[in-house]
C-alpha cells in the first residue's frame, strides 16, 4: 500500500486507488494513513469527524464508514502456491479501543521525507554540505502542494498537516543554508522558483522570499536575508498575522531584497509586528512519528 499526503491526498493498493464518494470516509482513511502502522483510536476518529458534539451512535458511524473503506480495498489475490487469502480487515483492521491501517512495506511519502530530511540534517551537523544540499532537495522534492489536499480536515488532520508543514520550512531553510555554504546562490534562485510554486506556507516569510524571487536582483543578498530573517522572526505553528509599515503587503518583497536596515539586527526586522493566536489545535492524537522530530 503507498501513501501519500505531501499534497494531493492518494491510498493505492495493488495498482488501484482506494477512492470514496463520501468526504468523512476519505476523512477517516487520512487519518489512519497518517498513522499508519499504529492504532488511531475511534474516539480520535470521532474528534475528527465531528468536532464539536458528536452525533448518537458515532461508534457505529465510524464502523460504518470502516466497513465502506475495506469494501474499496476489495480482497486481495492469493499468493501463488498457497490456498489461503488474506481477509479484507488486514490492512484496515479492528483493535481494541480503535483500528490500524497496515501498509505493508509500502511508500509512504511523509516518512521518506522524514528519512531524507534527517540524512539532511546530520550531514549539516559534520559540515557535509554537498550530501546535506542533496538528501535536503531530495526531502523537499517530495512535496506536491498543501498536505492532505483535497481532504475535509478536522482538529487532528489540521495539527499533523501544521506539523508537517514546520518540518517543510525547517528543511527549506537548512537547504537554503547548505546551498550558500557551497555557493549556489543562482542554482538556489531557480531551484525555489520550482519549489516555491508547488508549495509554500502562507505565511509572510515565504510569501516574502517567493516575491522577491520574482523581482529578481542579487540572489546571494535575497538568500542571505531571508537567513537572517527565519533566524530572528520564526513563525509559530499558531497561525500570525503581520504589518509592514501598517501596511501587510506592501514593502514586504522589497524588505528581503535589501540589506539589514540596523547592523546587528535581521533585515527588516523593525518592521514586523508578530501577532500569534491560538488555533485550538490537539497536542496529541497523530502518534509520536508525526511530530518529525530530527536531529538537530
Amino acid at each position: 500500500m503507498d501513501i501519500k499526503v505531501l499534497g494531493p491526498f492518494s491510498v493505492r493498493e495493488r495498482g488501484g486507488t482506494i477512492t470514496s464518494p463520501w468526504p468523512q470516509a476519505t476523512q477517516v482513511l487520512a487519518l489512519l494513513a497518517a498513522q499508519a502502522g499504529g492504532i488511531v483510536p475511534t474516539a480520535h476518529l470521532i474528534e475528527e469527524l465531528w468536532p464539536g458534539l458528536p452525533p448518537r451512535h458515532a461508534e457505529d458511524l465510524v464502523e460504518g464508514h470502516v466497513r465502506h473503506l475495506r469494501s474499496q480495498m476489495g480482497a486481495p489475490a492469493a499468493p501463488t502456491g498457497r490456498a489461503e487469502v488474506q481477509p479484507t480487515d488486514a490492512a484496515l483492521a479492528s483493535v481494541p479501543g480503535g483500528y490500524r491501517l497496515d501498509s505493508g512495506d509500502g511508500a509512504h511519502d511523509a516518512r521518506a521525507f522524514q528519512r531524507a530530511a534527517g540524512a539532511g540534517y546530520r550531514a549539516m551537523e559534520t559540515e557535509d554540505f554537498e550530501r546535506a544540499a542533496g538528501r535536503l532537495r531530495e526531502a523537499l522534492g517530495l512535496w506536491g502542494g498543501k498536505p492532505y489536499a483535497g481532504v475535509r480536515t478536522g482538529p487532528h488532520l489540521r495539527a499533523h498537516a501544521a506539523r508537517l508543514e514546520e518540518s517543510w520550512k525547517r528543511a527549506l531553510d537548512q537547504w537554503i543554508a547548505a546551498g550558500l555554504q557551497l555557493g549556489r546562490c543562482r542554482e538556489l534562485h531557480a531551484d525555489l522558483l520550482v519549489l516555491l510554486s508547488d508549495f509554500r506556507p502562507r505565511q509572510p516569510l515565504y510569501e516574502g522570499l517567493w516575491a522577491g524571487l520574482q523581482l529578481g536582483g542579487d540572489p546571494c543578498r535575497l538568500l542571505r536575508n531571508h537567513q537572517r530573517l527565519s533566524r530572528g522572526s520564526r513563525i509559530p505553528m499558531a497561525s500570525a498575522s503581520v504589518h509592514v509599515c501598517g501596511h501587510p503587503k506592501r514593502s514586504l518583497a522589497g524588505n528581503f531584497a535589501a540589506e539589514p536596515a540596523i547592523t546587528g539586527r535581521p533585515a527588516g526586522s523593525h518592521l514586523f509586528a508578530w501577532h500569534s493566536r491560538p488555533t485550538g489545535l490537539p497536542a496529541t492524537g497523530i502518534g509520536e512519528w508525526g511530530a518529525l522530530s530530527y536531529p538537530s
